[in-house]
């Protein structure tokens, strides 16, 4: 009986979460040394096609290449794993050249949210 509670606390738990939207940042990297180049700005999708991670994956995998590692960030309660790093090679368009194509997806629950802070002059009686 207590499996049973357990499990439907997992699903409770799964179904608050949601993912709201994945962000792509695209890296080229060159020659042995690795050097990585930013390929544009980051891409946020706040309409996924899905909210399951599982499904999300299959479809980087597929589209992006082998996943090589995790992405990861530190939280008040330990680390967190927030998505994933694909690479796959890549020739340039313009030349015979190959290079590695990275694309570092992360799953967000909620858009990110920038705070605005306001400094106005203060004339006083100067006027």
């Amino acid at each position: 009986m207590l499996t049973f509670w357990k499990r439907q606390e997992r699903k409770e738990m799964n179904k608050m979460k949601e993912i709201s939207a994945i962000e792509e940042s695209h890296i080229c990297l060159e020659g042995e040394e690795g050097k990585g180049y930013l390929m544009g700005d980051p891409i946020t999708c706040t309409d996924p096609f899905s909210s399951n991670p599982g499904e999300i994956f299959r479809f980087c995998q597929k589209e992006y290449g082998k996943c090589t590692s995790s992405i990861y960030v530190d939280a008040k309660k330990g680390v967190k794993r927030i998505g994933w790093v694909f690479r796959r090679k890549e020739k340039y368009t313009d030349c015979d050249k190959w290079y590695i194509h990275e694309v570092w997806i992360t799953l967000l629950e909620k858009e990110d949210t920038v705070i605005r802070k306001q400094h106005f002059f203060d004339l006083g009686r100067r006027i």
